[in-house]
């Protein structure tokens, strides 16, 4: 069963139930998909203009399964929705994508950014987060 986790930044911007939500529309995509939510301490004020999601894959061959544009999709149409909120309508989104050392392997911009987008080649490599919401067990748990 392959893992996937979903990361915010900051807790107080793109919350842990957001992303609890957004999880659960994941997991239904495909029986064989483990999907948790992870979090890091907040350092500072962690505010910024960019809407960021981190997507955490279990190796970087899992980006060729047709399931990867799937799972990309959503998180875009989950970052999209939260644009149509008061204060949001302008934000840029980015979901980066890491596997489990760290690396980023992609890195996804939503619109035209202009010269301001983040890329693999200068998004910085990160500590796995810890797991704060599992993959429910058993056949009822969808």
């Amino acid at each position: 069963m392959a893992l996937v986790i979903l990361e915010t930044p900051n807790p107080l911007d793109l919350s842990v139930e957001e992303l609890e939500e957004l999880a659960h529309e994941l997991r239904a995509l495909d029986g064989d998909l483990a999907v948790s939510v992870g979090a890091e301490e907040q350092r500072g004020a962690g505010v910024t203009f960019w809407d960021v999601l981190h997507f955490w894959i279990p190796e970087p061959e899992f980006m060729r399964d047709a399931l990867y544009g799937y799972l990309i999709a959503q998180c875009q149409q989950a970052l999209t929705r939260r644009r149509k909120r008061k204060h949001q309508a302008n934000r840029p989104s980015s979901i980066i994508v890491h596997v489990p050392d760290g690396t980023v392997v992609d890195v996804i911009n939503d619109g035209d950014q202009g010269g301001d987008t983040l890329r693999p080649t200068n998004t910085p490599a990160r500590r796995r987060p810890k797991i704060i919401e599992q993959q429910p067990e058993g056949p009822d748990s969808q």
